[in-house]
């Protein structure tokens, strides 16, 4: 008999809807943290989201605590409220933006 190995299928992907506050970044600006509701379809449960899998733009890891399960948007469909460390996420878009027209537009607020 030869070895084998058996891949387990790929879990299906699922839609959600992602809110991030604040919608403006300034550069600028003093606050610890980037907010974002996450809104999962009929059919899922947010309490079932694995906090330590979610990665805003693929590499800054949501922070452990908080965690909230809320209405954020009273629509009455709960959603899960995440952090994202904010000086993470300024030096992400620094290091995808152009710096220098960023400063010499004096522009320090990115949305």
């Amino acid at each position: 008999m030869n070895p084998y190995t058996i891949t387990p299928p790929k879990p299906p992907a699922i839609t959600a809807t992602v809110d991030i506050a604040p919608k403006s970044l300034n550069l600028k600006g003093k606050g610890r943290w980037i907010t974002a509701h996450i809104k999962l379809p009929e059919g899922y449960n947010v309490s079932d989201i694995d906090v330590s899998t979610i990665m805003l733009n693929d590499t800054i890891p949501a922070e452990p605590r908080p965690v909230a399960i809320g209405d954020y948007d009273n629509d009455s469909v709960p959603d899960l409220m995440v952090k994202f460390d904010r000086s993470a996420v300024i030096s992400c878009i620094l290091d995808n933006v152009n710096t220098t027209k960023l400063y010499l537009e004096r522009f320090m607020t990115i949305t």
